[in-house]
């Protein structure tokens, strides 16, 4: 369905994210090399991911705005 959830908000876990998780094939967190905040929330996306995915789903973690 091409859904993203938790953009746009550092840390943000949507209420329904566990209903988009439960069918993902593969999972993204991104999260802002130039935010303190949003590194601090990556333990809480990666939690939400081994709690609401298959444990074979592919994981990946991606930080941006290296360019600034």
């Amino acid at each position: 369905s091409g859904q993203g959830v938790g953009h746009g908000r550092v840390g943000a876990v949507p209420h329904d994210h566990h209903f988009v998780l439960q069918e993902a094939n593969g999972v993204i967190i991104a999260f802002d090399l130039t935010s303190k905040t949003s590194f601090d929330s990556i333990e809480t996306w990666v939690d939400s991911v081994a709690k609401n995915t298959d444990k074979n789903v592919v994981k990946i973690l991606v930080g941006n705005k290296c360019d600034l």
